[in-house]
């Protein structure tokens, strides 16, 4: 499999980014960016 182009990962930065505006969420309240993997959904505590 290729490795994802620089264009692929700035569209998925773009959703993520309006994700979180549309949910009102704070940038790493239930959304997290993980490095190098992606992102992870977490429950809050």
């Amino acid at each position: 499999m290729a490795p994802p182009s620089e264009g692929c990962l700035k569209t998925v930065e773009v959703h993520v980014r309006r994700i979180r505006l549309k949910m009102a969420w704070g940038p790493e309240q239930w959304l997290v960016t993980v490095p190098g993997r992606g992102y992870r959904l977490i429950a809050p505590s």
